[in-house]
């Protein structure tokens, strides 16, 4: 019965809330040392990490360097790439002339004859006997 007065004044009246202010204010401590073992517990086992979780860790660690170490290889053939675009810009400026830029899709296999295959061809403007440069010129 007194349960139910109590909760009618509170929702009604708003006349508990000091009382439940004070009652909450006192029972503070009691709750946070009856939380302490558990916490304590939780905090020690976080502390300690099984072989197990240690391994699955160093997997996806290897995992993902794997991957990190793909992109840095992807990124610096860009980088070079862009570096020998930049030589060919830079070389195509000198020239007062219409520059095709292309690119070395194949070289011959044998030491004795200096062969490349390139991208551009008869349809890009390319004819036959005209001189190519790379960076250096």
């Amino acid at each position: 019965m007194l349960s139910a007065i109590l909760i009618v004044a509170d929702a009604r009246f708003d006349q508990v809330t000091p009382v439940r202010s004070a009652i909450g204010t006192g029972l503070a401590p009691v709750h946070w040392l009856g939380n302490a073992p558990s916490e304590f517990s939780d905090w020690v086992a976080s502390l300690f990490t099984t072989r197990e979780d240690l391994q699955e860790e160093n997997e996806a660690l290897r995992a993902r360097l794997l991957i990190l170490e793909r992109r840095a290889l992807k990124y610096a053939a860009l980088a070079s790439e862009n570096n020998e675009l930049r030589k060919l810009m830079n070389s195509s400026e000198v020239l007062d002339d219409r520059v095709i830029v292309g690119e070395i899709v194949g070289v011959s296999p044998d030491p004795f004859s200096h062969e490349v295959v390139i991208n551009k061809g008869s349809r890009d403007g390319v004819v036959v006997g005209q001189a190519i440069l790379d960076a250096n010129g």
